[in-house]
């Protein structure tokens, strides 16, 4: 079986729920991680055995973007950071088959790394924490 090369993520955020998303443009990296926690559920019954069960979930994103001062996206993650609004959050699919599939989320900006490069390319590290559910979504 063939893996997927370069697959990205596109990213869309906005300041409210139903204005105009914002695409972040320039983008090298879009790390999408959705982990959850361990609950220990042990006892005596189980022979010694450890069990767990499936505990609260979350999710977050990792960017890194090519730093472009004007760039409507960067306007509203930056002033997301500063203000601690949350931002809404479109992943998609770069290529998709049939549909774009992606996920719907509200997260706020934990990470805004102002630049720091003299020379070549000045990217920003922006980190994006969930508040609540990663919903899936297709979109046509």
């Amino acid at each position: 079986m063939a893996g997927k090369k370069g697959f990205l993520w596109n990213l869309k955020v906005c300041a409210t729920s139903n204005g105009t998303f914002q695409t972040v443009g320039k983008a090298s990296d879009v790390d999408l991680d959705q982990s959850s926690g361990e609950l220990d559920t042990s006892c005596r019954d189980d022979a010694g055995w450890e069990n767990t069960e499936q505990g609260l979930k979350k999710w977050g994103c990792d960017i890194q973007h090519l730093w472009v001062p004007a760039d409507a996206a960067y306007v509203i993650l930056q002033a997301a950071f500063y203000s601690g609004d949350p931002v809404y959050c479109q992943f998609s699919e770069a290529t998709p088959a049939t549909g774009v599939k992606g996920y719907d989320g509200q997260g706020i900006i934990t990470k805004c790394s102002p630049p720091q490069k003299l020379n070549g390319a000045v990217f920003v590290a922006i980190t994006i924490k969930g508040q609540g559910a990663l919903a899936p979504v297709t979109r046509s």
